[in-house]
């Protein structure tokens, strides 16, 4: 996981120190050329980051994605774009998604428990 806040990144720390398959990151999610050597394709890529664009930097990570493996991408739609509706910055994400050759396998909104929040798992 790649992480920018230091209290996010120890907690993954302490449950990483039990997994082998899983390593910590300190970084930023928009720049990972900077961690590029870090990283080999693994099976799952899990974006959660609050970013306007949020969908580029899960595409940008795609290299570090096996074929045949997932993306999950918890899109918040109202740090995308407050301007348009979070069905139209939905719809904006999933297209931006497919376009870079990924398959829309499910994906839902979390309403009530993230309000404008949704999860859009792909494959690669």
């Amino acid at each position: 996981g790649v992480f920018s806040n230091e209290d996010d990144v120890f907690a993954f720390y302490v449950i990483s120190a039990r997994r082998k398959n899983i390593i910590p990151i300190y970084g930023d999610a928009t720049r990972p050329k900077e961690y590029a050597a870090l990283l080999e394709p693994s099976d799952i890529v899990y974006m959660d980051v609050a970013q306007p664009n949020q969908a580029g930097i899960a595409i940008r990570h795609l290299p570090f994605l096996k074929k045949g493996g997932r993306l999950i991408l918890m899109l918040k739609t109202r740090s995308v774009d407050i301007r348009k509706t979070p069905e139209e910055v939905f719809a904006e994400s999933c297209a931006e998604l497919e376009a870079a050759g990924l398959t829309i396998e499910k994906s839902l909104w979390l309403n009530p428990y993230h309000i404008d929040h949704a999860a859009i798992v792909c494959r690669k």
